[in-house]
């Protein structure tokens, strides 16, 4: 983040990435802060509307991992990373912590702005890729759509 560049800090619901909504459960609220411009804009009961639109099959536009990503190897020189493409942020960062890994976030919109709507709050780009090898405590960088 360039220096002198302005935080904004918001309440966000620790499951989905989004902002916080009266229903979310209060042990899923957490604080974060987020360059200005690029905090989250979806809420939790949009992203909760979302699921039960896409478990109707009502909503082509965005799609959802359909399973776990493999786990990452057992080698000593490290592991295979998992994919995390089409995640929300806090899913993919605890996958690939679990898997060992330490984690950027790039908040950056993918080039289709469309795209970038619909998936916002989704990561979009990721290195190294799935199915890559990196050494165990090594950093994966995911891009997510702000």
């Amino acid at each position: 983040m360039p220096p002198g560049a302005e935080l904004v800090t918001v309440t966000v619901d620790s499951r989905t990435g989004c902002i916080a909504s009266a229903g979310t459960p209060k042990a899923f609220k957490i604080q974060a802060q987020y360059p200005a411009g690029a905090q989250p804009t979806c809420t939790a009961e949009a992203e909760e509307r979302d699921r039960r639109d896409r478990d109707r099959g009502d909503d082509d536009e965005v799609e959802e991992p359909s399973e776990e990503p493999p786990s990452g190897g057992s080698d000593d020189d490290g592991g295979t990373v998992p994919s995390v493409l089409g995640y929300t942020r806090p899913a993919a960062e605890n996958i690939l912590r679990r898997e060992g890994f330490r984690v950027n976030v790039v908040y950056e919109a993918e080039s289709d702005s469309g795209q970038a709507k619909r998936r916002r709050g989704r990561v979009w780009k990721q290195s190294p890729g799935g199915g890559d090898s990196a050494p165990e405590g090594s950093a994966v960088t995911i891009w997510v759509n702000p």
